[in-house]
């Protein structure tokens, strides 16, 4: 069996709750590392295989049952956890926090604390106190597989979630995101034009392992968030991260409370700004609906007190089908998505040198396009 072990390190505080923490033990956790890598992998292959090719390919890298098998496939690939945060860098959070609708503010030391000002993390809805992992909280994972073409696909998907996305829930608002030291394929950038080549290049590798496994029988899974047709918008930002997370959450809520507070998906009671992620509220009828906006912070340069220059980043995965409810789908037109895309064009705007990105994957391709 081959290994691959880095240290990765927490660029934004990551929020789980205490319950999660007494029951599983040192975090991050493992099995949450392992599923969000899992759907890393599946956002770029369902951009271009069929849904039956699709289930195969997954289940030869990361285990399970595909189409016309009776049993269950196990795994090629492990993710361990050799070293956990440390406990001083782990804090219980204020007991307000986890009352519904109250807003969280952080500071610049990375602390989080209750406010009147802003809805920034909607993430801390939990039913018990919830845990904060403080910025620049470090740990260590190996990564093993069984075949060499399977532990690349965990290292690429590993390099893929650190770039765009960040441990914990979809709805975390650039909570979570950390950066990869590995000598070999850190995922530190120096500057914006440096972080769209790694992001490309990250995604071509990962494409390329992908269509090497696959048997060519090509497709969009519309009903899975994907590549196939999504809108990045970039900017760099300098200064402390928890006044960058504030700003963040400021701007999707105008957003929010804006142009698309009255919109609705087109036959349908659901509310186009859920797409943009809120809090898990059951009594309105999106409130199954994960959000398919993705936002993540990579470092370039960070100094003490949570303070640098950052590459920032909202990615807009596009699925022509929601899953607003259980059984429930719902078809999204390309018009509805224009109407998003406008209203974050509206609220990003605030920061400056806002860069806005088409990102097409392909079976042949991968293509960043500015515009």
């Amino acid at each position: 069996m081959k290994t691959w072990a880095a240290e990765c390190a927490f660029v934004t505080p990551a929020i789980t709750s205490k319950e999660e923490h007494d029951r599983n033990g040192p975090l991050p956790r493992p099995s949450e590392l392992r599923g969000q890598l899992r759907w890393a992998f599946r956002t770029v292959a369902a951009s271009f295989l069929n849904v039956e090719e699709l289930r195969r390919v997954e289940a030869e890298f990361w285990g399970g049952r595909s189409l016309g098998e009776e049993g269950i496939r196990p795994s090629p690939v492990s993710v361990r956890l050799r070293r956990g945060v440390d406990e001083r860098d782990v804090e219980l959070g204020d007991r307000c926090a986890r009352r519904r609708g109250r807003p969280v503010e952080v500071d610049e030391s990375g602390r989080l604390r209750v406010t009147n000002r802003c809805y920034l993390c909607p993430a801390l809805y939990l039913r018990s106190r919830p845990l904060v992992i403080r910025a620049g909280a470090t740990f260590e994972l190996e990564l093993a597989g069984l075949r060499e073409s399977a532990l690349k696909a965990a290292r690429r998907s590993l390099e893929l979630l650190s770039l765009i996305g960040g441990y914990g829930r979809r709805f975390r608002r650039a909570f979570g995101c950390f950066e990869v030291r590995a000598s070999e394929s850190s995922t530190q950038v120096s500057g914006v034009s440096n972080f769209l080549e790694r992001l490309e290049e990250c995604l071509d590798g990962l494409r390329r392992i992908i269509v090497k496994d696959s048997d060519g029988a090509s497709g969009t899974v519309e009903s899975f968030p994907n590549f196939s047709r999504a809108t990045l918008w970039v900017f760099e930002w300098r200064g402390y991260v928890g006044k960058l997370l504030n700003n963040l959450g400021r701007a999707l809520e105008s957003a929010r409370r804006g142009s698309l507070r009255r919109g609705k998906i087109p036959g349908t009671s659901v509310e186009l700004r859920w797409l943009l992620g809120s809090s898990p509220v059951k009594r309105n009828p999106g409130w199954l609906l994960r959000s398919p906006l993705l936002l993540s912070v990579t470092p370039v340069e960070l100094g003490p007190v949570n303070r640098g220059r950052l590459v920032v980043s909202a990615l807009l995965l596009k699925p022509r089908r929601l899953h607003p409810g259980r059984n429930q789908t719902v078809e999204v037109s390309e018009s509805v998505w224009e109407e998003v895309e406008d209203a974050l064009d509206g609220a990003l705007k605030m920061f400056r040198g806002l860069e806005r990105h088409r990102v097409e994957v392909t079976e042949d391709r991968v293509k960043l396009v500015q515009g």
